[in-house]
């Protein structure tokens, strides 16, 4: 399986250019105009999928291979550069939230200008700068990095979530392009055996119920494998889909399954999310995103200062030997809000508070669910993997033995045609069911590594094709 460090070294890497990149384009995107409110129609997307199909033919075919499938995914997806473009703006929030306000420039004019002992005065031209208080700097800053924070641990979450749906439909992929192997191998043997039952059965050394037992197994077969077809399609499809790519590009099968041998308990999963779960540093991130809020909100009863200069432009005295006649004035001015609705400043803390106690309780009620859900999936895991060693260890080699006792008895005596059939059936389904059941092994360790956030093992030997 991929690994987190090598899904971090990505993140590291993409997030580097996207933060140094002034005007960044995702290797997703050509012409967007389609994109545009408006420009989204049938024949639009019809005309997007035949230049990406055009782009794609001319590229080397993409591995089916796990890694190389999410190293695509982390470089390619949609969804995947929507989240970080998310996380990008949430950074440019907080040098804004730590800055004073825009000075403020106004200029006046009088028509009819105003006598003063020195002439009189028709321009008037003020520069004021407010000044928050302190604490108001430092709680909307606090805020915005906490916020800041929390949307790096959702484009965590998002980009964890993506890998993880891309396992899942890549274990399915798996599945269906070995059980197609499955339904190849036993096709042929399904014709062979039906041939013979009809041979026999026209040289009256066999029964109708032999050719019809053989000629519904290899019915039965034809069936699987149109079945399976679809389903490697459909998959495949939806592996495309996860890249960004059109649904119809090649992708080539995959060789191996990862063989993930998991063996931790409850408890230890549990500690495993609390240290790493990106849900988890999400909600801390709220609940200091909250604190800080609250900080703001208490703050609204302190004053914010005011800081200006202001020039006045004057004409000459209407009387004669005027003193400093015409002399333009300078000024300097101090003002200081003052926070007397105390209805309105005793909501914000209020708010503020309320905000807080919902972020605890967010954060229990994702605690409850995660301890649940984390038992669920140790469950499947548990159970899936004994399904598996079942099949592995008892059933498949069980099978394999009555088959090829069945096989022994027909040969010597052509009466235990059916029960060579009946055998042969057996051995096929459990087959099958095997390789689900490894597939489905896989998805569920998949599951309890998406619920902590990390990985609980490295891949082991993949196994044999």
């Amino acid at each position: 399986m991929w690994s987190p460090g090598q899904i971090g070294a990505w993140l590291v890497l993409t997030s580097v250019v996207a933060g140094c990149a002034s005007a960044s384009t995702a290797p997703w995107t050509g012409d967007t105009a389609w994109l545009e409110p408006g420009a989204t129609t049938v024949e639009a997307l019809e005309r997007a999928d035949a230049a990406a199909e055009a782009a794609e033919a001319e590229a080397p075919p993409l591995s089916g291979e796990l890694p190389d499938l999410v190293r695509a995914l982390l470089a390619r997806s949609p969804t995947i550069a929507a989240s970080r473009a998310r996380w990008r703006a949430a950074i440019e929030r907080v040098p804004q939230a730590s800055t004073l306000p825009q000075p403020v420039l106004t200029y006046t004019y009088l028509p009819e200008p105003v006598e003063t002992r020195v002439g009189p005065n028709a321009h008037r031209l003020q520069l004021t700068q407010a000044i928050p208080f302190p604490t108001k700097l430092v709680a909307r800053a606090d805020a915005a990095t906490a916020l800041a924070r929390a949307a790096g641990a959702v484009h965590d979450r998002v980009v964890r979530d993506e890998v993880t749906r891309l396992e899942d439909a890549w274990a399915d992929y798996y599945y269906a392009s070995r059980a197609l192997r499955v339904v190849d191998q036993h096709l042929a043997i399904a014709k062979a055996l039906s041939d013979v039952a009809a041979t026999r059965y026209s040289a009256s050394r066999g029964t109708l119920f032999d050719v019809s037992k053989a000629k519904s197994q290899l019915a039965q077969l034809g069936y699987d494998r149109i079945r399976l077809e679809e389903q490697l399609a459909t998959t495949a499809a939806a592996l495309n889909a996860a890249l960004g790519r059109p649904r119809r590009a090649a992708l080539a099968p995959p060789s191996a399954l990862p063989n993930l041998a998991v063996d931790l308990d409850e408890r230890a999963l549990l500690a495993t999310a609390l240290a790493h779960q990106q849900e988890l540093h999400e909600l801390d991130q709220r609940i200091h995103a909250a604190d800080a809020r609250a900080l703001l909100a208490e703050s609204s009863w302190l004053p914010d200062l005011g800081v200006g200069v202001m020039w006045l432009g004057n004409g000459p005295a209407r009387m004669p030997d005027v003193q400093d006649s015409g002399q333009d004035a300078v000024g300097v001015m101090f003002s200081l809000s003052l926070p007397i609705w105390f209805g309105d400043n005793a909501a914000k803390v209020a708010e503020a508070h309320a905000e807080r106690d919902a972020a605890l309780a967010d954060k229990k009620a994702h605690l409850d669910r995660l301890r649940a859900a984390i038992a669920d999936a140790l469950f499947k895991e548990r159970d899936a993997r004994r399904l598996r060693t079942l099949y592995d260890e008892q059933l498949l080699p069980e099978a394999a033995r009555a088959m090829e006792t069945a096989e022994q008895w027909n040969q010597a005596d052509a009466g235990h045609f059916t029960d060579f059939l009946e055998a042969r059936g057996v051995y096929y389904s459990f087959a099958l069911a095997r390789e689900r059941a490894a597939a489905d092994h896989f998805k569920a360790v998949v599951r309890i590594e998406q619920l902590i956030g990390a990985t609980l093992a490295p891949a082991g030997a993949p196994e044999a094709p």
